[in-house]
């Protein structure tokens, strides 16, 4: 199921976590032009108080924006979606015209080689998936697009630019992610925003489900069965018996504000 978020940050002085959910009519989302350095590092204490809560994942999103790039921060808690992040890899999207179209893409991280090694098996006691699957990330991230079959695999730190990074916060998931605004002879991959028309931002990973595996790869591992659902939410395994996961798709609709000294 796909959740559309539409969702407008505050002044900093009057900043207030929003709970969201997909029953909601989108309203539209501005990102404040940023008022200090955003590092793109991995942690989230800076993002306090410019983030809004998405309570369908357990997570939070916030982004800023300057004259240059657009700086997203997406953190979450949910065992499910972190699996489904380091596992199969995330996209964020962009399109520059305010729909919904897969126009320019940073795909990081770009998912594990074997998921299911990861999954616990039966009888096995709790283990540090998200420590253990944060060293096990590549450093490399893919640039995608205009279009879906443009493709550019690097990284990170090779597309000027472009900067990404995952880190935790005790069991909290944090993703930062960094990309350039518009094209130039310095940057030339880009969202190519219009300043004065909304852009959408889409998060995307799709979910681990272990029975579409090879019968000999999912001997001991739980299966999804029939059902769809979020899972428990912050402990348990990333993925329990009998049960769907929904693919992470978070569609947010953002204009871009202006600069307090230049309205």
């Amino acid at each position: 199921m796909k959740r559309i978020l539409s969702i407008t940050f505050l002044p900093a002085s009057l900043t207030a976590l929003l709970l969201l959910n997909s029953c909601r009519s989108p309203l539209e989302l501005t990102s404040q032009h940023r008022t200090a350095e955003v590092t793109i590092d991995g942690n989230a204490k800076e993002w306090e108080g410019k983030t809004v809560v998405l309570s369908n994942y357990n997570a939070t999103l916030g982004i800023q924006h300057d004259d240059e790039f657009l700086y997203l921060c997406f953190t979450t808690s949910d065992r499910q979606v972190q699996f489904q992040i380091l596992a199969m890899g995330m996209t964020v999207w962009f399109d520059p015209e305010g729909k919904e179209k897969h126009s320019f893409g940073v795909r990081f991280p770009l998912g594990m080689e074997a998921p299911a090694r990861m999954l616990p098996r039966p009888g096995q006691a709790d283990v540090d998936f998200l420590g253990i699957a944060l060293q096990r990330q590549r450093p490399e991230l893919e640039l995608i697009g205009p279009g879906q079959e443009q493709t550019m695999r690097g990284t990170i730190g090779q597309f000027a630019g472009v900067n990404v990074r995952l880190g935790r916060h005790q069991d909290v998931l944090v993703y930062e992610l960094k990309v350039p605004l518009k094209l130039s002879s310095q940057y030339r991959w880009s969202i190519e925003a219009v300043p004065t028309n909304p852009l959408s931002v889409g998060l995307e990973a799709n979910p681990f489900a272990p029975d579409r595996l090879p019968a000999a790869q999912r001997q001991g591992l739980p299966t999804s069965g029939g059902g769809r659902g979020r899972g428990r939410a912050g402990g348990g395994s990333p993925q329990g018996p009998a049960e769907q996961p929904d693919p992470l798709k978070v569609w947010a609709r953002v204009s871009l504000s202006p600069a307090e000294n230049s309205k």
